[in-house]
């Protein structure tokens, strides 16, 4: 229920307005009546009413001045002044100061109930969103911590955040944007671990965010979090002094890598970016500490690797290897297809690219042997092939970091392919097989009608070249002949079982020429239409 409070320095039409309406009938209870302004200035302040109705002209403190004062102390309180005829521009002035509305006297009781009416509605406009503001702010602040990691986890993929410092203040996260690092830890061989459930691996990601940040940098400011690749992702700010910064991290990092194996017997390894001078640049500082981090396949797990120590920029011609991403992401949409000699021709160039370069140590050639295995496991496993359908041994990793020759690795990758492109060629056939059998239903149920390769194919959703060779291929026969045959058995069937006339049969069919018509059906058949009907 909203209070109302009514002032003016005449009884009888406060009496009016108190007592002439029905104010519980609309939700308002009338809390106070005052005077003169000094009277329902002080009953505001006690009362704290919703709304009020003031004459503008009263001894001691008329309606503007009372209007200014409550402002100070009842900022959303809603005013209707009352003012004589003659008064009306000064009415008009108090409503440009705020006033919600005014009533000329004498007032009449449809009036105020109009007015105040209004006023109620805004109010209740104003409660329900004020109580929605509340919701949603409740479900932010639940929802806060899941909101902050995908914040963060967009943050670090370098895509563009504007307003950063309003982004941290709405996540609280403590950053400057300045003076930027970032360190990656991921538990070694997770996927080997045997955990009965999904709640004790997150359990054990956070205990290992705790302990990182109990030790990392304890007078810098940094925020911990799960990446969306399982890693545990630490944004610091280093001081001023980067170098001893570097030196300090290497050695926080050895212990907070002890520190894990110690108090939950797992292995971790942790790689470390370098440190830029602006926060724009933190998508590279993350890509380097995951490029460092990478390198325990190298140099062997519980390992901590800061970039500029793993990296041999020297021995690397970067030149010769500038379309090496591109390539495998090529060998990845012909893996999809499973055409197995156009995969081994991607390949074949993917290996010919890294001899041409010179001075590449081998464990660089096995970063990228293993990321091409890691595209063809990805792509068999979106397919629905699993590890255990592509070799005896589940630790494929393993296997090729065993290898130690470039053309044994070579040897053993194509023979992973080989597999990979038979199951995925096999899968493919069944789709296209489910496809064509789909299309030749629909062929028989609309081969009356005007259907075309193309549309037959935009139906089962396959490219029309595409179509036509495996249509051929299923059938024996092209999509036309098909088409042909199929309109030539409804026609023998109508011939034989009604009384239809041979045009009224070609157009049943969808021929618009009688004479084609009755051509093709002696060609296929070897009699016209007529002596067909007649034999049979």
């Amino acid at each position: 229920m909203f209070k109302l409070l009514i002032a003016d320095d005449e009884q009888i039409v406060i009496e009016g307005i108190k007592n002439s309406i029905n104010w519980s009938e609309y939700d308002i209870e009338v809390v106070g009546t005052a005077k003169n302004g000094t009277e329902a200035l002080k009953l505001a302040k006690k009362l704290q009413p919703d709304i009020i109705i003031s004459d503008i002209r009263m001894p001691g403190l008329d309606g503007l001045a009372l209007i200014e004062k409550l402002k100070t102390f009842l900022p959303n309180v809603k005013v209707v002044l009352i003012s004589a005829y003659e008064e009306f521009d000064y009415a008009k002035q108090a409503i440009r100061l705020g006033v919600n509305s005014y009533l000329s006297k004498p007032v009449k009781k449809s009036e105020v109930i109009n007015e105040v009416c209004k006023i109620k509605m805004l109010l209740e406009r104003k409660k329900h969103e004020e109580e929605a503001a509340i919701r949603l702010q409740q479900r932010f602040n639940e929802n806060l911590p899941v909101l902050r990691e995908h914040f963060l986890n967009t943050l670090i993929r370098g895509n563009t955040v504007s307003d950063l410092e309003t982004k941290f203040q709405t996540y609280h996260i403590d950053l400057s944007l300045h003076k930027i690092g970032v360190m990656v830890c991921k538990i070694d061989h997770l996927r080997s671990i045997n955990f009965s459930d999904e709640a004790r691996v997150q359990f054990l990601m956070l205990r290992i965010t705790d302990i990182i940040n109990e030790l990392i940098l304890p007078a810098s400011k940094r925020v911990t979090f799960q990446s969306y690749n399982q890693e545990i992702v630490t944004i610091f700010n280093a001081p001023d002094e980067i170098e001893f910064a570097i030196e300090e991290l290497i050695k926080l990092a050895e212990k907070i890598k002890e520190r894990i194996l110690e108090e939950t017997e797992i292995e971790v390894s942790i790689g470390i970016g370098r440190i830029y001078s602006e926060i724009k640049d933190i998508g590279l500082a993350y890509k380097e500490a995951v490029k460092a981090l990478n390198y325990r396949l190298v140099y062997g797990d519980n390992n901590v690797l800061y970039i500029e120590n793993v990296e041999d920029i020297e021995m690397v011609n970067y030149n010769a290897l500038t379309n090496i991403n591109e390539l495998l992401e090529n060998i990845q949409n012909i893996l999809y297809t499973g055409k197995q000699e156009e995969v081994y021709a991607l390949v074949d160039n993917f290996r010919q690219k890294l001899q041409s370069a010179e001075k590449i140590p081998y464990y660089y050639i096995q970063q990228l042997y293993i990321q091409l295995l890691s595209i063809i496991l990805r792509t068999a496993t979106e397919i629905g092939i699993g590890p255990h359908l592509i070799a005896e041994n589940n630790n494929l990793y393993g296997t090729l970091l065993e290898i130690d020759s470039f053309s044994e690795l070579d040897d053993w990758i194509k023979g992973i392919l080989s597999n990979v492109c038979e199951q995925i060629s096999a899968k493919n056939k069944l789709k296209t097989k489910h496809s064509i059998q789909k299309a030749i239903n629909y062929i028989r149920e609309h081969c009356q009608e005007e259907i075309s390769l193309t549309s037959v194919a935009n139906y089962v959703r396959l490219n029309p070249t595409y179509f036509s060779r495996f249509f051929k291929e299923e059938t024996g026969c092209s999509f036309v002949d098909y088409l042909k045959k199929l309109r030539i058995e409804k026609a023998k069937e109508l011939l034989r079982t009604s009384n239809l006339k041979i045009y009224e049969i070609c157009e049943a069919l969808g021929y618009q020429s009688v004479q084609y018509f009755s051509t093709l059906f002696k060609n296929m058949v070897g009699v016209t239409p007529q002596e067909y009907r007649e034999k049979t």
